[in-house]
């Protein structure tokens, strides 16, 4: 049995048409029979896709909510609430298997899921009105700003992290830096001081 997959935006193609169509014997896609058919803004997403089966003759439905295709209830809650699986997955391990107290794995679980009741994230529950930081008067006081971007927090920052290092961090998303922090302490942190 052929399932068919429609391409969302193409141009046209009719029904008839299946993924497996549009990929050469080699594995890679057909781009002349791609650009014929599908918008510049498609085919931009369709460089960055492998084509993951080329020697399967058909094309057979997958849930897209999991790596391998097969439908699971956690990956509809997931879908169903913006939780994001895969890769990320692995942030919630290294903080499950941190060494430090309960308390700590719980607060690095409520900073990842951008949970801490900050000023921002008390507006956004119609708890507040103002969501500015009652520190510095910066406009938005959320757990990025509390624990790096305050001028307070900052201080604070300064006496752990190496200061060669520090720009770096403040580059990195809050939840990339405590992956990184969780999997190599040293990476950041100041040389204990005797």
């Amino acid at each position: 049995m052929e399932y068919r997959h429609v391409l969302p935006g193409a141009m046209g193609v009719s029904d008839n048409v299946l993924v497996g169509d549009m990929v050469m014997p080699d594995g890679e896609w057909d781009w002349v029979r791609l650009e014929s058919l599908l918008p510049m803004t498609i085919l931009l997403c369709i460089t960055g896709m492998k084509c993951r089966f080329p020697h399967f003759p058909h094309d057979e439905l997958g849930w897209n909510g999991t790596v391998s295709e097969k439908f699971t209830v956690k990956s509809a809650y997931y879908i169903q609430h913006g939780v994001e699986e895969g890769p990320n997955e692995d942030i919630w391990r290294k903080i499950m298997s941190y060494k430090g107290t309960q308390c700590m794995q719980i607060f690095l679980w409520m900073v990842c899921c951008d949970i801490i009741m900050t000023n921002y994230e008390r507006v956004r529950r119609h708890f507040s009105n103002d969501a500015r930081c009652t520190l510095c008067g910066a406009d938005t006081e959320d757990v990025d700003h509390v624990l790096r971007r305050c001028p307070q927090a900052y201080l604070t920052c300064k006496e752990l992290i190496q200061v060669e290092k520090m720009d770096e961090l403040l580059r990195l998303d809050i939840k990339v830096g405590i992956k990184c922090n969780l999997t190599n302490p040293k990476m950041f942190a100041k040389e204990p001081i005797d």
